[in-house]
């Protein structure tokens, strides 16, 4: 329902942040958009004969003591009041004057979440028509149900935050509205996410395992909070099927912090390819206010292969736009320099009806055959992905399977 503008800058607008010390934080350091960097109850940059949006100052953030635990800020918002009658109303069309530009969550441990309310108005004398709040990163959801405002009505964002990583963190949501003099606000995100354990390594990257020879490897946990537990363990992804996981608990007799093994066994029958996935360690936090769920997930990535050796066991398509001429190509490398034959090659999955592969001996032994996968990229947006099956005259790899995987956007 549409609001005068009386009734608006009687009414404010409120901004609620979800905590006064500790709030969420995102997934790896950005640099902040000269445009968003504005403390609070500074001038607005982006509105140019705006005055002041007046806040109350917020205490400075204070330092974590390194080893030191922050209980979890209480989930009740706390809410900070802004007076709209001291944004400036202009002539020459709509203006998106954002309330609050920066968001700093301060400290904030990476099992909880925030949700904040994020104010503007239309400072102009048109309509305004918020026509996009795109967030930068996977940790954050915005919410905004009506797009159109009059001069002088207001609203809020609903930003859902949900911290990853850790460390000192920036991030960016991008307002894109019909302001002619500024298309795209930013609002930025500021956080230091406090870790709950750590995982040495975080990443299973085993590069080349032989094929019919099981395999089987290692990480260590570490709680750095002394509430962290870690209850189970499981494989997620296409290894989910060949591979197991498995925790045991090593904690040294006196350590300061527990920790944990998690051991990744492949068995000998994982086929010829490229596989990923991950391993994920679910666990708990139990604090005063309550009992917090906590996921820590391990990325896994290897190739299978065997007596016949590529140069890459996916073809990595990569960004593409629709209609864009697809030319990708792989090497296949007999071991010993034997010859072999490539007899037929199919492409499967959402990618079929788009391209093809054809197989062609590179040399007179034979020894060496080059893939070659050309197309059209499809005209819309997708997850272009699936498998090549191979058939060749090597017993035991007589079929095996090349992935390919490419992500079709249309170009702004």
């Amino acid at each position: 329902m549409r609001r005068s503008t009386s009734t608006v800058l009687r009414l404010g607008t409120i901004i609620a942040l979800g905590c006064l010390l500790s709030c969420g934080g995102g997934e790896e350091p950005t640099a902040s958009d000269s445009s968003a960097a504005t403390t609070t109850g500074s001038t607005n940059a982006s509105n140019p004969g705006a005055a002041a949006a007046v806040a109350p100052t917020k205490p400075a953030t204070k330092p974590t003591t390194p080893g030191a635990i922050t209980p979890p800020a209480p989930r009740a918002t706390v809410t900070t009041p802004t007076n709209t009658s001291q944004v400036a109303m202009t002539t020459g069309g709509p203006r998106f004057v954002l309330m609050e530009p920066i968001i700093d969550y301060g400290d904030i441990h990476d099992f909880e979440k925030r949700s904040t309310q994020v104010a503007f108005v239309n400072g102009g004398n048109a309509p305004l028509n918020v026509k996009q709040v795109q967030p930068t990163c996977g940790c954050t959801t915005v919410k905004l149900e009506k797009t159109v405002f009059a001069p002088g009505e207001g609203e809020s964002i609903t930003l859902n935050f949900s911290p990853k990583g850790t460390g000192q963190q920036s991030k960016i949501v991008k307002i894109h509205t019909n302001d002619p003099k500024k298309p795209i606000t930013n609002l930025t995100i500021k956080a230091n996410v406090l870790g709950t354990a750590n995982a040495s390594p975080r990443t299973f990257r085993l590069g080349k395992i032989k094929l019919g020879e099981p395999y089987s490897t290692s990480s260590i946990i570490t709680a750095e909070d002394p509430r962290y537990v870690p209850t189970s363990v499981n494989v997620l992804g296409n290894i989910s099927e060949y591979s197991q996981a498995t925790l045991t608990e090593i904690t040294p007799e006196g350590a300061g912090n527990r920790s944990w093994r998690v051991d990744l066994m492949i068995p000998e029958d994982t086929p010829w390819g490229w596989h990923t996935g991950s391993v994920n360690v679910r666990g708990t936090v139990k604090t005063e206010e309550r009992v917090f769920p906590h996921r820590l997930s391990m990325g896994v990535n290897f190739s299978v292969e065997g007596d016949i050796i590529c140069s890459d066991t996916m073809l990595r398509l990569l960004l593409l736009t629709p209609g864009q001429q697809i030319s990708k190509s792989v090497t296949l490398t007999r071991s010993g320099d034997l010859p072999f034959e490539i007899i037929n090659t199919k492409v499967l999955g959402n990618g079929a009806n788009f391209v093809k592969v054809t197989a062609t001996p590179t040399n007179s032994e034979r020894n060496q055959w080059t893939l070659t996968m050309t197309g059209t990229a499809p005209d819309q947006t997708m997850v272009m992905q699936g498998d090549v099956e191979i058939i060749t005259n090597i017993p035991g790899e007589d079929r095996i399977n090349l992935r390919y995987m490419g992500n079709i956007r249309k170009s702004r």
